[in-house]
């Protein structure tokens, strides 16, 4: 079973490579082949030929497209992203450094949120299930996925910010500087995102929890004489979680790039609200770093979730 568990944890590792190469090519190509010129856009249209081309040179950008992607992914290899066309030309790298443990921050706190809302709404849900409270959970979930976030978000600064004054309408706070300060700052963004993903994890815990409880184990324990909630604690949770963590896991990644929207919203300086900047400035290697960094925390944390799973479950490392 170890040897086993070894040899997909490499196997998964090494498979991380190709795609997180073939990425930076995306994003590489796709940036590049946006309408529009940064250097242009950067100097103005008033600027000289002369000066365009001067800067060409000194960012790379006067190079064939193939050679500019093998120096700026060389460039990442030794830690180098490249200098930002924008931002007085700041190194990329330390944009990023100073804007992920926002978006981090941002992120776990709106996973808390969902799964604090999600489990029990869905082991609710399950045990309830064809009642007047299963079709609640089900209406609240269908309108959790279906309100825009950045409608939601302006709604609970008009509520709880304006109107009722009880927090603070977002604004970044470090959670290492002033912890409980942090906490009131980051509420009203980590629901703004955390209630889409909720409803999709409800629904996704409401169905592992019913395939549950309809298996023999569960028959078993019924027989047995076992109390309800023992049944469900001991025996059913314990396997409806493994589907539950992988979706988990999967919604972490997708909220480190959906807080795009919602860091304008609540003026969250996170690397959301850096690509847009960059977006709008056509700033190409503050783009392209920003989004392999995404690109690689999201990769790192399915594969973070594959190897909980298959040690979990060691079916899935055997098969």
């Amino acid at each position: 079973m170890k040897r086993g568990f070894l040899r997909y944890v490499t196997i998964r590792i090494l498979q991380t490579i190709p795609v997180l190469v073939g990425i930076s090519m995306v994003v590489f190509v796709i940036i590049h082949f946006a309408p529009g010129d940064p250097v242009v856009n950067r100097l103005g249209i008033q600027a000289t030929e002369e000066n365009i081309q001067e800067l060409r040179r000194a960012y790379g950008l006067d190079q064939p497209l193939y050679i500019q992607y093998l120096e700026w992914l060389s460039g990442i290899l030794r830690g180098d992203f490249g200098r930002s066309l924008t931002q007085g030309g700041r190194p990329v790298a330390d944009l990023i450094r100073s804007r992920l443990p926002a978006t981090l921050f941002l992120a776990v706190s709106s996973l808390f949120v969902s799964v604090v809302i999600a489990l029990p709404a869905g082991v609710l849900s399950a045990v309830k299930k064809n009642t007047l409270t299963d079709y609640g959970v089900s209406v609240g979930a269908l309108s959790g996925v279906s309100i825009p976030n950045f409608w939601l978000g302006l709604i609970l600064i008009l509520l709880l910010a304006r109107i009722l004054g009880v927090l603070p309408a977002g604004n970044y706070v470090s959670p290492a500087e002033r912890p409980i300060a942090a906490l009131e700052h980051v509420v009203l963004p980590a629901i703004t995102v955390g209630t889409a993903y909720a409803a999709l994890l409800t629904r996704q815990t409401r169905s592992a929890v019913l395939d549950n409880l309809d298996t023999d184990n569960v028959r078993m324990a019924k027989s047995k004489g076992l109390a309800p909630r023992r049944i469900l604690t001991h025996h059913v949770l314990k396997q409806s979680l493994l589907p539950v963590i992988t979706v988990a896991g999967l919604q972490f990644g997708y909220m480190l790039s959906a807080t795009v929207v919602v860091e304008q919203v609540f003026a969250w300086p996170g690397l959301g609200r850096l690509i847009w900047l960059a977006v709008r400035q056509q700033d190409y290697p503050t783009v392209q770093g920003t989004v392999l960094v995404i690109a690689f925390i999201f990769v790192m944390v399915n594969l973070a979730v594959d190897l909980a799973y298959s040690y979990l479950d060691p079916r899935v490392s055997a098969a």
